[in-house]
Formats: structure tokens, C-alpha cells, sequence
């Protein structure tokens, strides 16, 4: 008899000891995964971060690019607006016409040189410039023009309809209101040296103290 309670008492410490080794084994197993997790988790984090950075210069390269392409927008916007001015007096020159117009036509020739002279005006400011001038550039020059262009054939057509001269009288209307977003957006491009006088006026007044 007690022979057989050895017996079973040292099949009872095995099964512990295997118990043990079992137990050890998931846990060098669960630490394993958990720093295989980790060290994937902070794989990706590096790869992330490294795309991000590439997507960051890429869009640095693309607006540099763009902002570009901006500027020589704005000179040939500026060419074709001032051809189409001239077609314009040369078209009406012998015709009752809106010397209103006119002048209006003359006054936003004019605010787009004043423009270009105040964003070439400062080489390290071209940039910040062309950013406050993209909507000037992408949408009132770029209508200026259309309208303008529109109005000029529908004059040279010879066409004497209520619907031609409803249409004249409204691109003539536009044409004004547009003079006035001119000034709005010349402004605009001068808030940047408007800001940098600003300052150095404080700076003056601080010294004069």
C-alpha cells in the first residue's frame, strides 16, 4: 500500500513540473508576440512618418511648381486683357460708347500693373505674394478676359437685338463690378507690407519713446 501512494505521489510532481514548463513556454511565447507586436507597431510608425515626409516634399515641389506657373499666368493674363482693351477702343472708336467703361477698362489695367509691381517688387516675397494674388489671378483676371472678349464680338457683330444689348448691358455691369474686386484684391496682396509698415512704424515710435 504504500508503495502504490509513492508512486502516486511522484506522478502528481511530474505532471507540476510539466505544468511548469508548459506555463514558462506561453509565457516566453506571449512576451514574444507582445515584442513582435511592438516592433511592428513601430515599423510602421518610421514607414509612416517616412511617407508623410516624402508626400511633405512633394507637395513643397508641386506648389513650387504651381506658384510658377502662377506668375507667368498673370503676365500673359495681363497681355491678352490689355490686346483686348485696344480691340475694344478700336472696335467702339467711331461709335457712341460708355466712356464709364472706358476708364473702368483703364483702371483695372492699371491695379493689375500696380500687382505684378508689388509681388516682383520683393524677390523673397514672390511666393507669399502669388499665394494672396491665386484667386485674382485663377478667377477675375481669367473672367476679365472672357467678358471682355465676349463683349467685343457681340459689338463687332453688328447684331441689333433687345437680347444682344440685354447682354452687353449685363457684361458691362460685370465688368464694373469686377473693377471694384480689382481693388479688393490689390489690397489683399498688400496686407504683407502693409503689415511690415505697420511694424516699423511700432518699431520707430518704441525708439522714439
Amino acid at each position: 500500500m504504500m508503495t502504490n501512494k509513492a508512486s502516486d505521489n511522484s506522478l502528481k510532481g511530474e505532471d507540476y513540473i510539466v505544468i511548469f514548463i508548459v506555463f514558462f513556454i506561453s509565457i516566453i511565447l506571449l512576451v514574444y508576440g507582445l515584442l513582435y507586436n511592438i516592433y511592428n507597431c513601430f515599423e510602421n510608425l518610421i514607414f509612416k512618418e517616412a511617407v508623410i515626409e516624402t508626400n511633405s516634399d512633394k507637395n513643397i515641389f508641386n506648389e513650387d511648381i504651381h506658384l510658377k506657373d502662377l506668375h507667368k499666368t498673370i503676365l500673359l493674363n495681363t497681355s491678352k486683357f490689355n490686346e483686348l482693351i485696344k480691340k475694344y477702343l478700336n472696335i467702339v472708336n467711331n461709335k457712341q460708347t460708355d466712356t464709364e467703361l472706358i476708364s473702368n477698362l483703364k483702371k483695372m489695367e492699371t491695379i493689375t500693373e500696380a500687382i505684378i509691381k508689388e509681388i516682383e517688387r520683393d524677390e523673397s516675397m514672390i511666393e507669399p505674394k502669388l499665394r494672396l494674388a491665386r484667386d485674382f489671378i485663377n478667377y477675375y483676371q481669367s473672367k476679365s478676359i472672357y467678358f471682355l472678349d465676349s463683349l467685343c464680338n457681340l459689338i463687332s457683330s453688328g447684331v441689333e437685338n433687345s437680347k444682344f444689348e440685354n447682354t452687353i448691358r449685363s457684361i458691362t455691369k460685370t465688368l464694373y463690378d469686377f473693377g471694384n474686386e480689382y481693388e479688393k484684391q490689390y489690397c489683399k496682396i498688400m496686407e504683407i507690407e502693409i503689415a511690415k509698415i505697420e511694424a516699423q512704424i511700432k518699431i520707430h515710435e518704441m525708439n522714439s519713446q
